[in-house]
């Protein structure tokens, strides 16, 4: 996800608007992962992220566009963490 690869960033985005894959529900992060996948050029997810954000708060919304302006490759591996993967 953190390399271009909107696939896996649909697949982040989608287990966080589910809430799946011992990810909780968090429709911050999913409406973040969906936003840089359409960023991307991928605008086949922008459907998703249109359904993401009409189901959010203004103050979620509000978060997730200052974690945009923030965010960079690499912060995936330094903030996800799925249960299901640790070691």
């Amino acid at each position: 996800a953190d390399q271009g690869n909107a696939f896996a960033q649909n697949e982040i985005a989608s287990h966080y608007w589910k809430g799946s894959v011992g990810v909780q529900k968090d429709l911050v992060h999913a409406y973040v992962w969906f936003s840089i996948a359409v960023r991307n050029g991928h605008e086949e997810y922008e459907w998703k992220l249109n359904r993401v954000r009409y189901a959010m708060t203004a103050d979620q919304i509000t978060q997730a566009t200052a974690m945009l302006a923030n965010w960079e490759p690499g912060q995936c591996e330094r903030e996800l963490s799925l249960p299901a993967f640790d070691n």
